[in-house]
């Protein structure tokens, strides 16, 4: 297979025998779709899916994600029955996807009243805010690593100290709780690691929002489509690009937050959520 020349290397030139089918604009938004997917940096399942609101739904009372589930069935007349329906697995909140999906429709309105200027100065900053408080959480995050892992050294030395003395049934007291201390400080080392471990994928998240104008004119271009019309893949790419977040709490309230918007949007008493 013949290795395709970099692109550094590219000799370009306005053929004056083939008609373009596409604009540059476009093939160099598919060129840097085909770099980035080459690179491992988008993963194309994230874009395939019926859940459109994906990883971008958390529970307000606890701050979980909403966990996805298809629980249709199909019966022996090869009607399916059930729905699918997103769900919080600390506060049992389930609502029904197409009831949820009703927000998507308000999400784009609020986009279409916006320059795709303004949409895409504002997504820059905003994104490098969050990208910069993530650092300085992830930066926190570790210190208090740190002091955790003392405390087990401390710990472990004392209850090394104690075990080479004669115990008697004070000390063993005080083996058994500090035993339980330890223990009580790793389970802590532990989330926290996983805190900073999931504080670095959503950085990771936001580093891969492409800053480029021109490709957001093309991302954006699918906002004032008809919903019903566009590919599912465009429209979970322009969703999961533009939602900064949305919450839902027990009483049918529902706030989103756009990413060039740092005003939040609420949708209430539109959405009937099933316990």
């Amino acid at each position: 297979m013949t290795k395709t020349t970099d692109r550094e290397n590219w000799i370009l030139a306005k053929s004056d025998y083939i008609d373009p089918v596409i604009s540059i604009e476009e093939w160099e938004y598919c060129w840097k779709l085909y770099q980035q997917k080459k690179l491992g940096k988008i993963a194309p399942k994230q874009y395939k899916t019926s859940y459109l609101l994906k990883d971008l739904v958390s529970c307000k009372c606890c701050n979980t994600l909403l966990n996805c589930k298809d629980q249709r069935t199909t019966g022996n007349n090869g009607k399916k029955y059930g729905r699918k329906i997103y769900f919080c697995p600390s506060c049992d909140i389930q609502i029904e996807v197409e009831q949820l999906h009703l927000v998507i429709d308000k999400i784009l309105n609020d986009i279409r009243l916006n320059h795709p200027t303004q949409i895409h100065q504002g997504i820059s900053l905003r994104i490098q805010n969050e990208i910069k408080t993530l650092f300085d959480e992830i930066s926190e995050l570790k210190k208090g690593k740190v002091k955790y892992l003392e405390q087990v050294d401390q710990v472990k030395n004392e209850i090394k100290q104690r075990l080479e003395k004669q115990i008697n049934v004070n000390d063993k007291k005080i083996l058994d709780l500090l035993t339980t201390y330890r223990i009580s400080l790793n389970i802590r080392i532990e989330q926290v690691e996983l805190q900073i471990k999931e504080k670095q994928r959503k950085v990771s998240e936001r580093q891969k929002v492409d800053s480029n104008q021109e490709t957001w004119n093309l991302i954006l271009q699918n906002a004032f489509m008809d919903r019903e019309k566009l590919d599912i893949v465009d429209l979970r790419n322009l969703l999961t690009n533009l939602i900064s977040e949305i919450k839902i709490d027990k009483h049918s309230s529902i706030e989103y937050q756009l990413r060039h918007n740092l005003q939040k949007q609420s949708m209430s008493d539109q959405l009937e959520l099933q316990f």
